[in-house]
């Protein structure tokens, strides 16, 4: 192909990948060169991390400027969109799986997941006992439609004799622990899939998958609590069950911390409409906030009515200028900061219940009164670095 030939079609390629058609930036794609550099930066000038061969399959992440950023292998880098292909994973399984065909059953909870790799995101979270109709398989992984979806499991997780699961009439002498409720001192399968599902998710070092309800999977289970706005008891309950086992359950982050003069932490809520999110580290309880102003550090007040109910529980119904340790979400990060709850200087939303606005501190922020730092809130700080 000559010059022109391979600009132009490098530049539909990445029309086809960043554009607003049908074709969609993220999803699983198939390499289409015999030899593509997985790089890690967007240059053809960075350093390669691997080689992939025409046929390897990756999940795209984002798209800018002719370049991919995709994970392959458990490694995110970046690819040239030149050379990949997208994947309808309706019904294609990908060229880097052998096809295969059958059925099978899930010996226990599992993840069904959008790509070949653990670390990709979870399509559903499959209960024991789940029917797998079987479409292909790679080193480690099947392709499989369950539940009317298509994804891939674990091999290490598949039966291909059927097996019981919870709607199905299970034996008797039930070990302890294969309760609803787990909590600290129970032990069994059903906490060693729980520890399992806790390690899936990063709260929990799988070195520590023993089947025996312990005071670190109490404080993976309470750590989980909190990202997902649940009560932190660290007992597991049906609410907690329920929601580890969605989808869109959250998996640990690693909390940052952001200067306050050296980043660009405030522009950051900007970008989702003045917009964001705090977990109360002690309570876990989770709020949306609206930015408002600010210089010194950020103003805010709480999104809603609702909002507000939620500070005033955090603050135990009574407004104080005690310093909290909280989570700021914003722009997909989390960061590490600080809070009072006293409504004070001028109201601006009149439909939130809140007579005021409330200070949030990050790094190296300081009050707008004195111009210097707080030493309470950056202690505060210093403890939500530690809360994940």
């Amino acid at each position: 192909m000559g010059a022109f030939k391979r600009i132009l079609a490098g530049a539909l390629a990445c029309m086809l990948l960043t554009g607003g058609s049908a074709m969609a930036a993220s999803g699983q794609h198939e390499v289409t060169a015999g030899k593509l550099n997985f790089r890690e930066k967007a240059s053809a000038e960075s350093e390669s991390i691997g080689s992939l061969s025409r046929g390897t399959v990756v999940t795209v992440l984002s798209t800018s400027d002719g370049w991919a950023k995709a994970r392959w292998n458990g490694q995110v880098g970046y690819l040239s969109c030149e050379y990949l292909d997208k994947i309808d994973s309706a019904s294609v399984s990908g060229s880097n799986t052998t096809k295969l065909s059958g059925t099978a059953w899930l010996e226990k909870d599992s993840a069904l997941y959008e790509a070949a790799d653990t670390a990709s995101d979870e399509i559903a979270e499959l209960p024991k006992g789940e029917k797998l109709s079987l479409r292909g398989e790679t080193l480690n992984f099947y392709y499989v439609k369950a539940d009317g979806e298509y994804g891939y499991v674990l091999k290490s997780r598949v039966s291909t004799e059927e097996v019981e699961g919870e709607g199905k009439s299970a034996s008797s002498g039930k070990s302890e622990g294969s309760s609803s409720v787990l909590k600290v001192g129970a032990e069994g399968d059903a906490v060693k899939e729980v520890q399992e599902r806790l390690s899936r998710l990063g709260y929990l070092d799988e070195k520590y998958i023993t089947g025996y309800y312990g005071d670190l999977t109490k404080s993976a289970v309470r750590a989980y609590q909190k990202a997902a706005g649940l009560d932190a008891d660290g007992v597991y309950g049906p609410a907690t069950k329920k929601s580890m086992s969605s989808s869109s359950a959250p998996k640990k982050q690693k909390v940052i911390e952001m200067d306050w003069f050296e980043t660009n932490v405030s522009d950051l809520v900007y970008k989702r409409g003045g917009t964001a999110y705090i977990i109360d580290c002690e309570t876990g309880i989770k709020l949306k906030i609206r930015r408002v102003g600010g210089s010194n550090h950020m103003d805010v007040e709480p999104a809603s009515s609702s909002d507000t109910e939620k500070l005033k529980k955090i603050y135990g119904g009574v407004w104080s200028w005690d310093q909290r340790a909280v989570i700021l979400i914003a722009d997909g990060k989390y960061i590490a900061a600080s809070i009072n709850g006293m409504p004070h200087g001028s109201e601006i939303s009149t439909d939130n219940g809140f007579d005021g606005q409330f200070c949030l501190h990050t790094t190296g922020s300081m009050t707008h009164g004195t111009e210097k730092v707080n030493g309470r809130h950056q202690e505060k700080i210093e403890e939500a670095l530690n809360y994940m």
